[in-house]
């Protein structure tokens, strides 16, 4: 599990002085990829890298809403990793009333820049190893919750 933390900014709000529905989406990508560059997924953020993550899916709740200046916490939890496909959780919530404001998941896989389908466990060892411990870490600590 890792916690994301941001203050929402002027042009992620609606007329309204609301985040608007699209930012949560965003928010879910921030945390996701600090999370990966956090177990070693730098090579990622490359220009040319040899790992390409596309999204294939996507999808949110809204609970309550959040406005300018809120203080924000997003959890990331890996759920689901099977070598090629992976998922991740979130919940976005007002750091300062603790509300989930909003929950969702992404769903991503590993491709080559010519997207052709990578193994993690053939092609990086290392990282598809932290990415099993991880999943394992983030299914225990989703139990003590």
């Amino acid at each position: 599990m890792f916690i994301y933390h941001k203050i929402p900014q002027y042009y992620e709000t609606d007329q309204m002085g609301i985040i608007h529905h699209a930012n949560y989406i965003r928010w879910f990508e921030e945390a996701r990829v600090a999370y990966l560059e956090e177990l070693g997924f730098v090579v990622m953020k490359e220009v040319n890298s040899p790992i390409i993550s596309p999204v294939l899916s996507a999808d949110a709740k809204y609970h309550k809403m959040l406005r300018l200046h809120d203080k924000v916490e997003i959890t990331a939890s890996l759920v689901q990793y099977n070598g090629f496909r992976y998922t991740f959780s979130y919940t976005v919530k007002n750091a300062e009333t603790d509300e989930t404001c909003c929950t969702g998941n992404t769903v991503h896989c590993f491709l080559t820049p010519d997207n052709k389908p990578l193994r993690m466990k053939r092609d990086y060892p290392e990282l598809h190893e932290k990415l099993r411990n991880v999943l394992e870490e983030d299914a225990l600590s989703e139990t003590i919750l």
